[in-house]
């Protein structure tokens, strides 16, 4: 579990149209017992969907939370019973038979101290169909006070009938500037940080890749070795396929 600093829906940069929708549905009591949130990966859907779980959580009982609660520190830390995320392991990259089994065995669980239990599912469809039809009989019968969130970059991945059972919320890859704008906030130097955002195509999470300085000199080879008209060795070729 990442843990996530402190951060509350306000703080979210992007993203406004369905966070909107978000606090609505708490402040008006009309919460979905699943989502499906699709778009773009390292667009900030899991960030979003966190702070959904600590809003549902929050024990100021407002729309957006106050992330200073226990409720909201524990749930950020990833310390919180009520609160669980599932995602891929491993180099297969996919969802284990022993992450279904704990899945089912605590969606049918009353909620242990928070006012919903709520489980986030990331990459989704990474989930065979034993897994996916697990989650759909949880579905067809949602154990009261359960919200599930299912998140996914590959939403026609998972089966028709459990896309049918969720509120869907499609999130879009960012803006350049609100790319920027995040990068900045870490402390990114300026110049730095708008040349990686002009590559990240809206997508956080590859901004980020690029900053980091071996993948910066892996691909600065790379682009060297295929811009060269020279051959090269075939041990180097080796070596570089290795390190890719």
């Amino acid at each position: 579990w990442d843990k996530i600093k402190k951060m509350g829906f306000s703080d979210i940069i992007g993203h406004d149209k369905e966070i909107e929708m978000l606090k609505r549905s708490i402040g008006s009591n009309l919460i979905a017992h699943a989502y499906l949130f699709t778009g773009p990966d390292g667009v900030g859907k899991k960030k979003v969907a966190l702070n959904f779980a600590k809003a549902l959580n929050c024990q100021s009982g407002l729309s957006e939370p106050c992330d200073s609660c226990s409720s909201c520190k524990r749930i950020s830390h990833g310390s919180y019973v009520d609160v669980q995320i599932f995602a891929p392991k491993g180099l297969s990259r996919q969802l284990k038979v022993e992450q279904i089994e704990q899945f089912i065995s605590q969606a049918n669980l009353k909620a242990f101290e928070g006012k919903k239990k709520v489980f986030i599912i990331v990459d989704a469809d990474r989930a065979n169909v034993s897994f996916q039809n697990k989650i759909l009989k949880i579905l067809e019968e949602p154990p009261d006070d359960t919200i599930i969130i299912l998140i996914t970059s590959n939403p026609d991945s998972l089966l028709p009938t459990i896309r049918s059972r969720c509120r869907i919320l499609n999130f879009s890859a960012l803006s350049i500037a609100d790319v920027e704008k995040i990068l900045l906030q870490s402390n990114i130097e300026k110049q730095k940080a708008s040349a990686v955002a002009l590559l990240s195509e809206g997508q956080v999470a590859k901004a980020f890749q690029y900053i980091d300085p071996d993948k910066m000199k892996l691909r600065k080879t790379l682009f060297s070795i295929i811009s060269s008209d020279n051959r090269i060795s075939v041990e180097m070729a080796i070596s570089t396929a290795n390190e890719i």
